[in-house]
């Protein structure tokens, strides 16, 4: 059932990029628009040579777009639950962070501009520990 629909919603999307590219309202430049441009390219009548077929079918482009969109979840909620953790552990960080928001923002709510602003913020989980999801290095001799 969730399969379905989430089928359906990928392939509504892939007819409004596919229209949005016809008609000039949308641009090839992302992930999508580029899977679709290859797509159309290798269908031109002069790139069917034999047997050997290079490009994707719409089946696969949605299939594409599902392991990236999950990827993209699992690697977000990953860096979200690391950073709580961080966060937890060195509460002067959380001030730190705190401080730099209402800095930064005010008391409006941080939208995406601000975002690119926050230095703090959105480097704090690399500080000084490892993402916890990385295999452990080890060093062999002295360096």
């Amino acid at each position: 059932m969730m399969n379905k629909e989430i089928v359906s919603m990928i392939r509504d999307l892939i007819q409004r990029k596919e229209y949005g590219m016809r008609t000039g309202q949308s641009d090839d430049d992302d992930l999508l628009g580029m899977l679709l441009q290859s797509n159309e390219q290798n269908n031109l009548p002069e790139n069917a040579s034999g047997t050997i077929r290079d490009d994707l079918s719409i089946e696969e482009v949605i299939e594409e777009c599902k392991q990236f969109y999950l990827a993209e979840k699992e690697t977000t909620s990953s860096w979200l639950t690391w950073a709580m953790i961080v966060l937890a552990l060195h509460p002067e960080w959380q001030e730190m962070a705190k401080e730099e928001v209402l800095q930064v923002c005010g008391q409006k709510e941080p939208n995406f501009e601000a975002l690119t602003h926050l230095k703090i913020v959105s480097n704090f989980p690399l500080i000084g520990y490892p993402f916890p999801f990385c295999p452990p290095q080890e060093l062999h001799r002295d360096v």
